[in-house]
């Protein structure tokens, strides 16, 4: 926590510095402390036993006051005239559990691991499939991977067995893992779209999906307290931008694009 407040500070003198004394026609400001107070110290919002709760509470005090002197800033230079915006690529739950989903595919013999070697070097040719951070499952082709075993005509049952796989998981009092499981057509377009995971998975929240190998469990804890969300992405827009649903930090360009053909 103390190196949190530290790490804030250095960043707030270091973007003053470029704010007021460079020239720039773009400034992005990026405040990376709240992913990791809600990392670490996620537990401590709310509850106000934790020894942390007072610190987390300032910090966004603190968060607060900066937004407010570069928004003051920005009203006294330019007299508002420009494009100030707010936004979160994503939101943040309390973390029920992790989920070591290469676990699951070794349980399921989908997974086979070599003893040398470290990290993904470890994978050996027999794997069908694997996964990446934050749960990018790969089926290992023959097509996509120098020593892939799946052959191309496997790939549709393989995939529907991996979907059986996931949504019979379980969690704590029967809770369903997955939110939502997506296969690679559905979600990705483009000329690249063979080197793009074959499933790509959203998890409830409390579920954080892990990547990690050598894992003994399926579920397990960590220092980590938090874990990202999907659906919780933020955007404050300026008020005379046009929108007909909720902004989404996707649409960014266009919002931008917007402003400034009016």
């Amino acid at each position: 926590m103390k190196s949190l407040f530290e790490c804030f500070e250095i960043r707030k003198k270091a973007i003053s510095h470029f704010w007021s004394e460079e020239a720039w026609d773009l400034f992005f400001v990026c405040i990376t402390e709240t992913d990791r107070l809600h990392h670490f110290f996620f537990d401590a919002s709310k509850d106000k036993e934790n020894p942390y709760h007072e610190s987390f509470i300032r910090f966004y005090m603190e968060l607060d006051k900066f937004i407010n002197f570069l928004y003051d800033g920005f009203v006294q230079k330019y007299s508002g005239e420009g494009f100030f915006m707010l936004l979160s690529d994503h939101g943040f739950a309390p973390i029920k559990k992790e989920v070591y989903i290469n676990r699951l595919l070794e349980e399921h013999g989908l997974l086979v691991l070599k003893n040398e070697r470290h990290f993904y070097e470890r994978i050996d040719h027999k794997t069908k499939a694997f996964d990446l951070d934050p749960c990018r499952i790969y089926l290992h082709g023959e097509d996509s991977f120098l020593r892939g075993h799946v052959r191309k005509e496997e790939k549709a049952f393989l995939l529907l067995e991996l979907k059986r796989i996931l949504r019979t998981l379980k969690g704590e009092n029967g809770d369903e893992v997955f939110d939502q499981i997506y296969e690679k057509e559905e979600i990705y377009d483009g000329p690249h779209i063979q080197k793009a995971p074959d499933l790509v998975c959203l998890p409830k929240d409390g579920y954080d999906l892990k990547g990690s190998l050598g894992k003994k469990e399926v579920f397990g804890t960590s220092l980590f307290k938090g874990m990202h969300t999907w659906h919780d992405a933020c955007c404050v827009l300026p008020e005379n931008i046009s929108i007909s649903k909720k902004p989404s930090v996707e649409n960014l360009t266009d919002y931008v694009l917007q402003y400034y053909s009016q």
